[in-house]
């Protein structure tokens, strides 16, 4: 055990190059983060009067590459999954991956949804397992409402959405069916929150105002909205386009 006037800078220093060394850059700033709060919590009970974590600078974090299908590759991706899902129409994982596609909500949230937390007269669903753990109501769009309402016609009025086979859980996640679909649709194997980020981009090309963007999704500021932005080059090439046309073709 040490005693907090015992950490130094330097301590800190050396535990983040520690956690580098198997955390990614993200998680170690996290850590970061946590230490410099509860540095200044110890100030503010008068327990010391300087932080060491002041001046400790984060890690430089890497964006990862933010895929997203193209329209003809959505179009047969879901041509697949309305395909299997007709030849069996309860098919709970098949169904979630669906939603998720027309929602861009997270899998974690959508997998907990449960029945009774559909606004069915206004189209509206509750979310209560949320990453930040604070109810949100989301509106859906019309198909994604259509696949609630057969759920809710093969299910009844309770219970999840999604439910597992044979247990009283909500069902797995289903990353190897995914992967399945984009191989039967004859497209590059995109994860599951790459169909998050495929929803994003459409939205964006579609119009919609980045408020909006951000509030669908669920993001707690508006910087984590702008990175879809710049991961959508078609509405980069309207934008140039429009402005360009005072020229002759």
């Amino acid at each position: 055990e040490r005693l907090l006037s015992d950490i130094t800078p330097a301590s800190i220093l050396r535990l983040q190059q520690t956690l580098s060394t198997s955390l990614s850059a993200a998680t170690c700033n996290r850590v970061i983060v946590l230490i410099k709060a509860v540095f200044t919590r110890a100030i503010r009970m008068g327990y010391i009067s300087r932080s060491p974590a002041l001046y400790i600078k984060a890690l430089p974090e890497v964006t990862s590459d933010r895929r997203a299908m193209d329209d003809s590759q959505l179009q047969r991706w879901m041509e697949v999954c309305e395909c299997w899902r007709n030849g069996k129409p309860d098919h709970e994982a098949l169904a979630l991956l669906m939603f998720l596609a027309l929602t861009g909500l997270r899998l974690g949230e959508t997998r907990h949804l449960r029945l009774e937390d559909v606004d069915w007269s206004r189209k509206v669903i509750t979310l209560r397992h949320t990453k930040n753990g604070k109810l949100r109501r989301v509106p859906v769009c019309d198909k994604a409402f259509v696949l609630l309402t057969e759920q809710r016609q093969h299910l009844g009025d309770e219970g999840w959405v999604f439910p597992g086979k044979g247990t009283d859980n909500p069902v797995a996640e289903p990353r190897r069916l995914q992967k399945r679909l984009c191989e039967a649709a004859g497209i590059p194997p995109f994860t599951i929150h790459e169909m998050r980020h495929t929803f994003a981009t459409k939205l964006i090309e579609s119009g919609a105002d980045i408020h909006t963007v951000k509030d669908l999704l669920g993001h707690s500021t508006i910087k984590v909205t702008e990175l879809y932005l710049h991961a959508s080059p078609a509405r980069y090439h309207e934008a140039v386009n429009r402005a360009m046309n005072v020229f002759p073709a």
